[in-house]
């Protein structure tokens, strides 16, 4: 019980929202609504829960795939960062017509599929979240060689449900909070996101390039 707990703890706290993914799903949740931000949510989630079964199995080869190709994976993420972000800042002002957004509804449900999926992607593309969960394991002093398979699969998924539960905690404050604050407001902090993420990505390209 008390180990199930630690990785609701472990999820929750791996998807606070103070990376370029989580910004991006803030981003979306304020430009698109709770539906298209928890989804973009749940995509970063299922990521972070392949990189923890990798950690929980002891899959050593991926460590030193992650040091080999430390420089590469740099600068991919980086470049995936730099067209989001730059997406985010070059994004023209919403149009309030309600009769184009009638029409568009079916295609803005279609699209709910893609929040997810691109999350995902690109949180495959950031591998150093194994090192994360490993360096997390460590401090918390969890160790899965003793357990069974059905336990160390129960682990893993309830970190994958933390994620998903602060995901739907903080959207749900997003949705919220909102109402209160001026559209002119909402579209500041959309591009200051934007900035963020940039600066992000030429973050990790020089990391890359630098070898560092």
């Amino acid at each position: 019980m008390i180990l199930m707990l630690k990785a609701l703890i472990i999820g929750m706290f791996v998807a606070i929202p103070v990376g370029p993914l989580g910004l991006l799903a803030v981003q979306r949740t304020m430009s698109k609504g709770r539906k298209m931000g928890f989804l973009s949510g749940v995509g970063a989630a299922a990521s972070d829960m392949i990189y923890s079964t990798s950690a929980v199995l002891g899959m050593g080869y991926i460590e030193l795939f992650l040091q080999r190709h430390k420089c590469l994976i740099n600068c991919v993420t980086g470049v995936l960062f730099l067209i989001v972000g730059t997406s985010i800042v070059m994004k023209p002002k919403k149009q309030k017509d309600e009769k184009k957004v009638n029409d568009n509804k079916a295609l803005a449900d279609e699209e709910l599929i893609h929040p997810a999926f691109t999350h995902f992607i690109m949180g495959l593309s950031n591998p150093m979240t194994f090192l994360v969960f490993m360096v997390i394991f460590a401090k918390m002093g969890i160790d899965s060689r003793g357990n069974g398979i059905v336990k160390n699969m129960l682990f893993i998924i309830n970190i994958f449900i933390g994620s998903c539960l602060l995901w739907l905690i903080t959207t749900t404050f997003i949705k919220y909070s909102k109402k209160s604050v001026k559209p002119k407001n909402i579209a500041f902090v959309e591009k200051l996101i934007g900035v963020i993420i940039i600066l992000f990505g030429v973050g990790s390209i020089l990391k890359g390039i630098l070898k560092l």
